[in-house]
């Protein structure tokens, strides 16, 4: 019996966030899988689009990891985060990004440009 797109891709109530069921998962052919993972990420991430070579790149970081039975595996791309729990692929979203402040500006000090 064929296992359908549908049944894997598993909306979680709450924050946007997508459970996919890792060991099916690995059976779909590898384009399938492939496209899966990229709605999933589409859906839930917020940085836009996601490359198609960064996204095989993680879904072949990801294969390694389950052939391994890594317990560990956790990865960022699109504004989306990739986790391999126990059975489970969990797409969420991202946390936002901290600001990095490069210079400081000094008090009293007009924050305008130099004039010759």
């Amino acid at each position: 019996m064929a296992t359908t797109v549908v049944e894997l891709f598993v909306e979680l109530p709450g924050a946007p966030a997508v459970a996919i069921e890792s060991r099916r998962f690995t059976d779909l052919p590898a384009e399938v899988a492939l496209r899966l993972l990229g709605r999933a990420m589409a859906r839930v991430g917020d940085e836009g689009p996601v490359e198609l070579g960064k996204l095989e790149a993680l879904k072949t970081a990801l294969d390694e990891a389950q052939n391994r039975r890594e317990n560990r595996f956790r990865r960022s791309l699109a504004g989306a985060i990739v986790t391999l729990k126990d059975r489970q692929i969990l797409v969420e979203r991202a946390p936002p990004r901290r600001r990095k402040v490069l210079t400081k500006r000094r008090p009293g000090r007009p924050n305008s440009a130099k004039r010759r």
